[in-house]
């Protein structure tokens, strides 16, 4: 998983339309709507250190989910 610390940069080929962050015990923590982009940042100083999940929904309808730990 990739680390981070402040932010989470999301930058991808198809334009996000959805964003949720899911923590290690499976529960929402944040729920973004961006109109939208190829690319997203998410303040984290809210949360707590540990592992997350963005679950990123894409403007094409597919979903994919990826790993990082905050710290």
């Amino acid at each position: 998983p990739n680390p981070a610390q402040h932010q989470l940069h999301i930058n991808t080929q198809q334009s996000i339309t959805g964003l949720q962050l899911l923590n290690s015990q499976g529960r929402q923590v944040a729920n973004l709507l961006p109109e939208p982009t190829q690319a997203l940042t998410v303040p984290l100083v809210a949360f707590a250190p540990g592992l997350y999940v963005a679950r990123i929904t894409f403007a094409n309808g597919t979903v994919g989910s990826y790993t990082f730990v905050k710290e």
